[in-house]
């Protein structure tokens, strides 16, 4: 609680955020509290800056490029989100806020914040698409966006087994860069000036 109040104090126009005690529960497990602050600090104003303020324009921009990459990358799991008329975004926003903490267990929410320290957000979206495929099965088998979105939302079922065969490299997501630029352009120009 003082990691957030600390960090509420130190930038204003963030404030606290939902699902930013997430991610500071997760890294007082393995740092004291003024090391677990000024990781906090990085992660909100280098790593994903702009996810957290009340416009929440970052995370926008990467919900709407995830949904572009999930397009691409699997396509069956978006059509059948599209069927069931549920926006990969409902699950997708509580992924990236929370940076996938309060998805998984903890050695998975470890592993994760290991690499989004080393390589950046992109590890975000490696997850993301990793983990869709992943319950690829289960979620083609939905007949209802309530049964959809528990697999999505990494039930103890849904989850089981992807730590170990989950891989970053196997990702790459080569046009991350331009995609964002794509979608923060348009998010831009429907903002009324």
């Amino acid at each position: 609680r003082r990691v957030l109040s600390a960090y509420c104090i130190r930038d204003r126009r963030v404030g606290y955020c939902q699902a930013m005690n997430f991610v500071a529960a997760t890294l007082l497990l393995v740092l004291e509290e003024d090391d677990a602050f000024w990781v906090l600090c990085c992660v909100l104003e280098d790593i994903v800056p702009g996810y957290y303020t009340k416009d929440m324009t970052r995370l926008i921009v990467d919900l709407r490029a995830l949904d572009k990459v999930a397009a691409a990358v699997a396509p069956a799991v978006h059509a059948k989100l599209e069927q069931l008329q549920l926006p990969l975004e409902v699950s997708a926003a509580r992924w990236f806020l929370s940076l996938f903490t309060s998805v998984f267990d903890t050695p998975m929410a470890l592993h994760i914040l290991d690499e989004l320290f080393a390589v950046g957000s992109k590890v975000l979206f490696q997850v993301s698409v990793g983990f869709m495929l992943h319950v690829q099965e289960a979620l083609l088998a939905c007949s209802q966006p309530e049964e959809a979105l528990a697999v999505l939302n990494a039930n103890e079922m849904s989850s089981q087994g992807f730590l170990s065969r989950f891989k970053f490299v196997h990702y790459n997501l080569a046009g991350l860069e331009d995609i964002r630029a794509s979608c923060a352009a348009q998010l831009a120009s429907q903002q009324p000036p």
